[in-house]
C-alpha cells in the first residue's frame, strides 16, 4: 500500500508531513476522532506539541482528497503514535462531563466566517443538552451537547464554581425557552434574533442573540451580572468575562481557540 504521509516523532512534537508528489485540495488531521487542523493549499506539514496530549497511545488520521479528470478520490491514513510523559491534554478529553449551567463559547463558525470572528455560545441545562439561540427560526431551542460539538472544534467549557448558581441560571433558561414556545403558538414571534438593533441586555423580549440568552440566564435566574463593556455583549465578550472571573472554572480549552476580533 502506497503511504501518502508519514508521521514523525522527536522527544517534543509529533510531525506529519506529505510525502508524496500528489497535489491533495483537502487534507484533515483528526487525533483519536478530533479533527484539530485543516491542511492549507500547498501546505505539507504540520507539527503538534506532545504536551497538548495526554499520556498513552493516540490514533493519527489523515484524510485527503484529490482530482483527476474531474472526478474526486480520497485516501485514508491512519497511524498509532505514543505519549509516554504525562501531560494536560488540550485536546477534547475522551471523558468529558458536563453540568446545568455550564458554558461552551466557541470562536469558530457554521456560517463561513472564519475562526476567531464572531464565534457562537450556549447553556448547558444537563448532562446531554443545552440551549442556544441562532440565526434561524426558532431563534431559541434545545439541542444536545454532541450536536454543539458537531458544528464547532475549537470551543471552551466553562462551570460556575457555585453548582447551585449554574441550576438557577439553567432552569430559567428552560423556563425562557418554554415562554417563547408559548408566544410561537399564539403568533407572537418575540423575542427575534438580532445583533443590530440596539436594546437593554436586561430587556429578554425584543431581541435575542447566543451570548445574550447566557447573559439574560445567570442575570434573571441566578441574580450574578456579567460586565459588559458595549451594548452588544458577544461571545467573545463572555470569554474574557469568564476567564477572569473567580466564580467561573476553566474545564476544557482547545489549542487552536481564540478570538481576533474584540466586538
Amino acid at each position: 500500500m502506497v503511504s501518502h504521509f508519514y508521521v514523525a516523532e522527536t522527544d517534543q512534537l509529533v510531525v506529519v508531513k506529505q510525502r508524496s508528489h500528489i497535489f491533495f485540495f483537502s487534507v484533515r488531521l483528526f487525533i483519536d476522532n478530533i479533527e484539530i487542523h485543516k491542511f492549507a493549499l500547498r501546505d505539507t506539514s504540520y507539527r503538534l506539541n506532545k504536551k497538548e496530549l495526554p499520556s498513552g497511545s493516540h490514533i493519527v488520521s489523515i484524510v485527503a482528497a484529490y482530482g483527476a479528470a474531474g472526478t474526486d478520490y480520497q485516501v485514508i491514513e491512519k497511524y498509532i503514535i505514543q505519549i509516554k510523559k504525562d501531560a494536560n491534554s488540550s485536546l477534547r478529553p475522551s471523558v468529558e462531563t458536563f453540568k446545568p449551567g455550564d458554558i461552551l463559547i466557541a470562536s469558530d463558525n457554521i456560517n463561513g466566517l472564519p475562526p476567531g470572528y464572531m464565534g457562537h455560545s450556549a447553556i448547558v441545562i444537563d448532562e446531554e443538552n443545552i440551549i442556544e439561540s441562532v440565526m434561524v427560526d426558532p431563534s431559541i431551542y434545545q439541542d444536545t451537547i454532541e450536536q454543539f460539538f458537531q458544528d464547532h472544534t475549537f470551543y471552551a467549557h466553562y462551570r460556575p464554581v457555585s453548582a447551585e448558581m449554574g441550576e438557577k441560571a439553567a432552569e430559567w433558561a428552560k423556563q425562557y425557552l418554554e415562554k417563547y414556545k408559548e408566544n410561537k403558538s399564539k403568533g407572537i414571534n418575540k423575542p427575534v434574533f438580532s445583533f443590530f438593533k440596539i436594546n437593554s441586555l436586561k430587556e429578554p423580549w425584543e431581541v435575542i442573540y447566543c451570548s445574550k440568552l447566557v447573559w439574560l440566564s445567570y442575570y434573571y435566574g441566578a441574580n450574578y451580572k456579567f460586565h459588559n463593556d458595549y451594548l452588544w455583549f458577544a461571545p467573545q465578550d463572555l470569554e474574557e468575562v469568564l476567564s477572569k472571573d473567580p466564580h467561573f472554572k476553566l474545564i476544557y480549552k482547545h489549542p487552536k481557540y481564540k478570538f481576533k476580533l474584540d466586538l
